[in-house]
């Protein structure tokens, strides 16, 4: 992840964990703060993906006048968009069920968290992907 999509993912982590979780930006629990403490640079990226991922999930009901909400907020920061964070995310689980089977621990936390949210006649199939992995590692 180059350094321009991160600051863009990061400054949506930060607004919709003000906006839509009520985390005060001051509060030594707010996302961001937490972000900018953990080392090194690469586990930062690597949690940045997982809470933009979690969100993602956690919006993936919002109806879609919420969402052109969300996006035209974090549009006017020039923060990633939810839509386009969802597009991301859907690429990759797309990309891996592509391909068969899950490589990193980061692609296990987006399949699981797909595999929750999952239309039954894919939910199975994304399960057997996390347990094939799960009895790799």
């Amino acid at each position: 992840m180059d350094t321009r999509t991160f600051e863009r993912m990061r400054r949506t982590l930060g607004i919709l964990a003000t906006e839509c979780m009520g985390i005060a930006e001051t509060d030594a629990i707010h996302p961001v703060r937490m972000l900018d403490a953990m080392r090194p640079p690469s586990a930062a990226r690597r949690g940045l993906q997982m809470a933009i991922n979690d969100l993602v999930e956690d919006l993936a009901h919002a109806s879609p006048d919420h969402v052109a909400c969300l996006d035209a907020r974090l549009a006017e920061c020039g923060a990633m968009t939810l839509s386009e964070a969802r597009l991301r995310f859907s690429r990759n689980l797309r990309k891996i069920r592509k391909r068969g089977s899950i490589a990193t621990e980061d692609e296990y936390h987006l399949v699981r968290n797909a595999a929750e949210f999952a239309a039954e006649e894919e939910r199975d199939a994304l399960w057997a992907l996390l347990a094939a992995f799960e009895a790799r590692i």
